[in-house]
């Protein structure tokens, strides 16, 4: 974010979710049972990249909107892959969670 005084930029304010110290380890056991885990994100690339390797996500997408996530999982349906999806913001991923379930 940027902040001005007068119409004069005068600082700039990064902010960003923490990620739990869980979530490696929750990652790393998906991991050695097999499975792939894929990030579907409507934040920004550089965003999504950065934590696709901190955590050792097998693939990523960013910038994507809800409907561009169930576009994802039908995908991988339809290529023979099950499907389970983790939503943190669960109400407005509904669509795709209830293709998960199909």
């Amino acid at each position: 974010m940027f902040l001005s005084v007068d119409g004069n930029l005068a600082g700039l304010i990064s902010v960003a979710d923490a990620i739990k110290p869980t979530t490696a380890q929750a990652i790393a056991a998906l991991h050695r049972a097999g499975l792939s885990v894929v990030v579907l994100t409507g934040d920004n690339t550089i965003t999504a990249a950065a934590v696709a390797k901190s955590l050792n996500i097998d693939e990523f997408k960013a910038e994507v909107t809800p409907d561009d996530k169930l576009h994802y999982l039908k995908e991988l349906q339809a290529k023979g892959h099950i499907v389970a999806m983790l939503a943190m913001m669960l109400m407005m991923r509904l669509h795709s969670l209830k293709q998960t379930l199909v």
